[in-house]
């Protein structure tokens, strides 16, 4: 008898055929470009030389999502920290359109004397003396100081360095200053001891449009044309500037217009996608001649 033969090729008419191949996998899409940067912890190194001059040290505590190190014993202040900073992404999300990226995992060093803190920003950076609080998102911190500020000046103040960090997450870092200005003032100018405030007519920028105001009356108010060309080193240069009172006012009258309103988000959606800045892309996505903005701007704050 033959040895019976398994062949594992030969198919009978009556069985089932063959499975198809299956099919090649389709690659993903990848994903759309974004200038947006992951959250950045605070540099080890910068933690190291603030607590130098933190008093004792200081403490490390919390302000909203952000980690805080701190020699300010006042309650108050460190429940206003709180209160200003963990509303602040999806505020910003709601008033400019973006999500920032993650969540925040920078830092915030509050010096309660002034001298703690000029002593420590002249080692991080060449800050001018008046400048009541600075940040470094690239090393991921914002820093400050209680003394004698106001309470609602210093409010301002955290919200406005905050921004700056959460830009970097929301559009990335090199933005131009009028913008990256103008977007923080916009989170810090109506801020307050309440919280962060709503941007309704000038809330929280009397001050800088009544200079704008007087400025217009004068024919010393330079184009928004040159505005929005300054790069950082040119930025609120001269013996006279408006340049920081334009960025909050121009940012404000945009998002308080009907009409431009959706295209200035439309603006900070192509820069969010890692669109190459230019004025005529400003100028482009708003729609509107320079002259007509100027125009726009002026009519604007006369009015309110």
């Amino acid at each position: 008898m033959l040895p019976l033969l398994l062949c594992w090729a030969c198919v009978s008419e009556d069985a089932a055929p063959p499975l198809p191949e299956p099919p090649s996998a389709i690659p993903a899409a990848p994903p759309p470009p974004s200038a947006a940067r992951p959250p950045r912890a605070t540099a080890q190194l910068v933690i190291r030389q603030a607590k130098e001059f933190l008093q004792d040290g200081g403490k490390e505590a919390t302000c909203g999502p952000y980690r805080l190190w701190t020699d300010v014993t006042d309650a108050r202040f460190l429940e206003l920290c709180q209160r200003l900073a963990a509303p602040l992404d999806i505020t910003y999300q709601q008033r400019y359109g973006l999500k920032p990226q993650g969540e925040p995992e920078e830092g915030i060093f509050l010096f309660e004397e002034i001298g703690d803190f000029q002593a420590f920003a002249l080692k991080r950076s060449r800050l001018r003396v008046g400048y009541s609080g600075f940040s470094d998102s690239s090393k991921g911190f914002v820093a400050l100081y209680r003394g004698e500020v106001e309470v609602e000046r210093w409010a301002q103040t955290l919200a406005h360095e905050l921004t700056h960090l959460v830009n970097r997450r929301a559009l990335g870092p090199g933005l131009p200053p009028w913008l990256s200005e103008g977007l923080a003032d916009g989170m810090g100018d109506p801020a307050g001891p309440e919280g962060l405030g709503s941007l309704k007519g000038l809330r929280g920028i009397e001050g800088p449009a009544k200079r704008l105001r007087m400025a217009y009356s004068a024919g010393r108010v330079p184009s928004l044309e040159r505005l929005v060309s300054l790069r950082r080193d040119q930025f609120d240069g001269g013996i006279v500037s408006y340049d920081y009172e334009m960025s909050a006012l121009f940012l404000r009258y945009l998002l308080q217009s009907p009409e431009l309103t959706p295209r200035f988000r439309e603006l900070l959606e192509s820069l969010a996608r890692a669109e190459r800045y230019s004025p005529e892309l400003v100028r482009a996505k708003l729609g509107r001649s320079w002259a007509e903005l100027d125009q726009g701007l002026k009519s604007w704050l006369s009015g309110l």
